[in-house]
């Protein structure tokens, strides 16, 4: 198979023809000029022997005897001298300045000096000497013209000369401009942009992936700085779909929340194949009916706000399992349609999810600007959905191990590390804002019953039904000493006749403050209540804060030092812890006044111990 000539080729050759021509002119000229040349040469040699043999002839016809050699060396340079002058004659044809000439060196040859050898008689020798006179008189005559011829020749000898000299010289100027043609071109259009394809390979090996190379003709070379070009795209595709896939892999090891990475992997996605709209969805790992769905535009910029069903298009590619690429999604017959306010749809490619084989979901790329999606997109899906399901996995394993850590083992709400982080968050935002914000504390009442009439596993149970309920509405759960005041405001509640609300602002102190005889009724119902009453106490300023403690501490010393009974030990330790209990009753602007009391505030202060005695009274376990 011959392949066709290249452009380059085409001009080198046009170059070297043209080159070869030059040099076939050359050679034709040069060898009709040494032919033409050694012709003339040759005709002056020849007239030069004419002009001899002119005389000669005299001379022979003197000279050679009566017998036949003589005559015959006579007749034979007669017959060259006439072979000599038809030469002339057929020189004389092509060159005008010696027809002339010519013509009369014929003319006196035939018309006198040949009838004058005609005329002699080697056997009469006295009979001759009239005509060899007459041809001697002739002769000069004739050697002149002879000599004329030779000059005519030799003048054109010199003509052709210079001529062939001249053309010599235009041969050679006209090779020189077309080597010099040839070099201009070969650097124009080799040297030249392969110097650029040279530092342009260069600079993209340094990083400058968006260098190009100008493709200033259409030939080789050209193409090739197309080609290079399109390489050159290539590479810097490759190198931005590996920086997008970078940047996912990234995004997935630094973020394990699933809905906040699958928003990223939708972002990824629409840049990784530059379409204007992407989504991942995620499968229910238990039903199988789809529980994520994230697109690469902002939730509160999407239009349409309900999940997709699984049914059209999108049902495909989680059904078989398989790659798919539509180039025109209306003119498909599986297409089902999009929601209302859903962008418009062009071309669309989808790839599964899948791990361990199975389909968990499904990566979806849609109308790519201005062209179609191609095997290297849907390779380049292929690629960031393997690491989305993985992610995935991932992110469902980390939200199952904080979901571990987070939750009660038995209930499966919240735990106390978590509402207590939530209830930080909280009162942050309320300070920030200036907006309250309640806790609302609950109890089981007599659920120690359930659990001593039904066994601790109905206990549970009871508990769990109860969590369900409780998770509709509530953030966490705790036990009952959780929040101090919340604590306070429960035994409130609780004293109060159950089944009771009691507010978060409405605490223990509060309340005690407002009434102080329930200080009572909570002693009589349980002497397990006098630690919430002498919290009350200890909150009124800091420095009574811990004190009934402290006293305690130091009374339950003093009494194994004196060695007193179990008894007496119990009665000097509520002694010490209810020692202060008339503080309740004095205002909270006496008791955290930064500066010196008034006689009058004195007086209310000094009231205390009076006041405790009258509040404790009546609880028939403190008779003693």
């Amino acid at each position: 198979m011959i392949r066709p000539l290249s452009t380059i080729a085409k001009k080198f050759g046009v170059l070297l023809f043209l080159f070869l021509v030059l040099q076939a002119v050359q050679l034709g000229i040069g060898r009709y000029n040494v032919e033409h040349l050694g012709e003339e040469a040759a005709f002056i040699n020849a007239a030069g022997k004419q002009r001899m043999r002119t005389l000669l002839l005299a001379f022979l016809a003197r000279q050679s005897p009566a017998a036949e050699p003589g005559r015959q060396i006579l007749k034979e340079e007669m017959l060259r001298y006439e072979e000599t002058l038809a030469a002339f004659e057929r020189l004389a044809s092509k060159q005008e300045a010696l027809r002339d000439i010519v013509r009369q060196a014929r003319a006196a040859w035939e018309e006198d000096l040949r009838p004058l050898l005609g005329e002699l008689d080697p056997t009469r020798p006295e009979a001759s000497r009239p005509a060899l006179a007459v041809y001697d008189a002739l002769a000069p005559a004739q050697v002149a013209r002879v000599d004329r011829i030779v000059a005519i020749l030799e003048e054109d000898v010199w003509a052709d000369t210079r001529q062939w000299a001249l053309f010599q010289v235009v041969l050679l100027g006209l090779t020189l401009l077309l080597v010099v043609f040839s070099v201009h071109l070969a650097r124009r259009t080799v040297t030249t942009p392969l110097r650029g394809l040279r530092e342009a390979a260069r600079e993209i090996a340094s990083g400058a992936y968006d260098r190009r190379v100008a493709a200033r003709s259409s030939d080789d070379l050209g193409q090739l700085s197309v080609v290079f070009n399109e390489m050159a795209e290539a590479l810097q595709e490759r190198i931005r779909v590996l920086a997008v896939l970078q940047e996912a892999v990234l995004d997935i090891t630094s973020n394990l929340a699933i809905e906040p990475l699958l928003s990223k992997l939708a972002w990824h996605a629409a840049v990784l194949v530059r379409a204007d709209l992407a989504a991942l969805v995620v499968l229910h790992p238990e039903t199988g009916a789809i529980q994520h769905f994230k697109t690469n535009i902002p939730p509160e910029q999407f239009p349409v706000k309900q999940m997709p069903v699984g049914r059209g298009l999108l049902g495909v590619v989680l059904k078989e399992g398989t790659p798919l690429r539509v180039e025109d999604v209306a003119g498909d017959p599986r297409f089902g349609g999009l929601p209302d306010g859903h962008p418009p749809v062009r071309n669309l490619l989808g790839v599964p999810l899948l791990l361990q084989g199975k389909v968990v979901g499904e990566l979806l790329a849609a109308n790519k600007a201005g062209e179609r999606f191609t095997f290297d997109d849907e390779s380049h899906l292929l690629t960031l959905a393997f690491q989305s399901a993985s992610a995935l996995e991932n992110a469902r394993l980390h939200a199952r191990t904080l979901d571990l850590a987070a939750t009660d083992s038995l209930t499966g709400l919240l735990n106390r590390g978590v509402f207590e982080e939530r209830l930080r968050e909280e009162g942050e935002r309320s300070a920030r804002y200036q907006r309250p914000f309640s806790v609302m504390m609950l109890d089981l009442d007599h659920f120690k019953a359930v659990n001593d009439t039904f066994g601790h596993p109905a206990g549970d149970r009871v508990l769990r039904r109860i969590a369900e309920i409780l998770g509709e509405q509530l953030r966490a759960r705790s036990g009952a000493d959780l929040i101090e005041k919340a604590d306070q405001a429960l035994y409130i509640a609780k004293q109060s006749g159950r089944d009771r609300v009691c507010l978060y602002r409405e605490t223990l102190k509060a309340q005690l403050e407002k009434e102080p005889e329930r200080i009572a009724a909570l002693l009589r119902e349980s002497l397990d209540n006098v630690h919430a009453v002498i919290t009350a106490v200890d909150v009124k300023t800091t420095y009574t804060r811990d004190h009934a403690e402290k006293v305690d501490r130091c009374v339950g010393a003093l009494g194994k030092a004196l060695g007193l009974s179990e008894k007496d030990t119990t009665s000097l330790h509520l002694a010490s812890l209810l020692h202060d209990i008339g503080f309740v009753a004095i205002p909270d602007s006496i008791m955290g006044k930064p500066g010196a009391l008034s006689p009058e505030e004195w007086v209310v202060v000094q009231r205390h111990p009076a006041v405790g005695a009258k509040l404790i009274e009546d609880v028939p376990s403190l008779k003693e």
